[in-house]
């Protein structure tokens, strides 16, 4: 009597314990249900296949199944992986470090640019990465050091491989905003906006009104065309790699005056350093246009005193901005900073 009356109290201590965790992956489950249902019945994808695979971290236990076993392309979901690799080996207080220098004869100096893969470098979405804030904190830490002439840049970019064109990017991709490739040293989120101007008719000529920010070197054409009203954006930009000219193809609607199309930066780190050239030209009324840009993978950093180090919002500020937008510039860096930190 004693021993069925313990073995009761055990049964209903069991049941007590598993019963809230039953009942919530069941409430789960069913809220998902119901969810893919609605998701599914979208008019948008009625020519789609779907699927969702959810199972609970904890136990293992599939909360829900559909079409789990049929293989999808990822996309852009992929960057919930980026991220947590990221969290993972880099940590979420993680910073990148863009660090400024010049060379011991500050009369005529070197300025040397050692970055670090920074994706956020002149980014508008935080207040201390935009191009004036940049521009401001190396003008003033040049102005504090009494350099006085600067003479040439020199970017280091050792360990990290030149080429910024992901495989697999196809020719209408690359060179519009979303194809922007990540490089040792990123500017403005390696994208420039381009504003066009259409007629009133169908077929009636685009125009170029403005590019912001100013294109160093390189030239664009339009030969888009007027279409409907409710057409949209169906421009694309071609820039043909180490050639100074690109071309813009496609359509945009009718009567537009300033319609704007956002294109993948041609090689962000000269023109990064063009345009702190300009900046810092016109503070000290000097003609910083023709000092010459290099490249460099041999640096001694004791020929140099450090200026002033540029410091990133930290990874867990990134990561939002990565996946609420979707970024791929974002994920691209941080799959190369996870290369170049872990096997240099």
């Amino acid at each position: 009597m004693v021993l069925f009356f313990r073995f009761n109290r055990i049964l209903i201590f069991f049941f007590s314990a598993i019963l809230p965790t039953y009942t919530q992956a069941q409430i789960v489950s069913e809220k998902l249900t119901v969810a893919f249902k609605s998701f599914a019945n979208d008019a948008q994808l009625r020519n789609a296949t779907t699927s969702l695979y959810v199972v609970d971290a904890t136990s293992g236990k599939v909360i829900f199944d559909k079409n789990g076993k049929v293989g999808l392309v990822p996309a852009s979901t992929q960057k919930v992986i980026t991220s947590i690799s990221a969290y993972e080996l880099l940590g979420k207080n993680f910073q990148y470090q863009t660090q400024f220098a010049y060379s011991k004869n500050k009369d005529v100096a070197s300025l040397l640019i050692i970055p670090s893969g920074d994706p956020t470098l002149g980014s508008w979405r935080w207040p201390g990465t935009t191009e004036q804030a940049i521009f401001k904190k190396v003008s003033q830490a040049i102005t504090k050091a009494g350099v006085s002439q600067i003479r040439e840049v020199l970017v280091d970019h050792a360990g990290w491989e030149e080429e910024a064109i992901p495989d697999g990017w196809i020719w209408q991709d690359i060179g519009n905003y979303y194809g922007a490739g990540p490089s040792k040293l990123n500017w403005h989120e390696n994208q420039f906006d381009i504003f066009l101007k259409s007629g009133k008719n169908k077929g009636d000529p685009v125009s170029i009104v403005s590019i912001k920010p100013v294109l160093h070197g390189y030239t664009l054409q339009s030969e888009v065309k007027a279409a409907g009203p409710e057409t949209g954006d169906k421009a694309f930009i071609y820039f043909p790699l180490n050639a100074p000219a690109g071309v813009i193809r496609g359509t945009i609607p009718v009567d537009q005056n300033k319609f704007k199309i956002s294109g993948a930066l041609p090689q962000p780190t000269p023109q990064f350093v063009r345009t702190l050239l300009d900046s810092l030209g016109k503070e000290s009324g000097k003609d910083y246009s023709k000092v010459p840009v290099k490249s460099t993978r041999k640096v001694s950093a004791t020929d140099y005193i450090t200026l002033c180090t540029l410091v990133s919002p930290p990874l867990d500020s990134l990561i939002f901005w990565l996946n609420r937008k979707s970024i791929n510039l974002y994920s691209e860096a941080l799959v190369k900073t996870l290369a170049f930190r872990n096997k240099k």
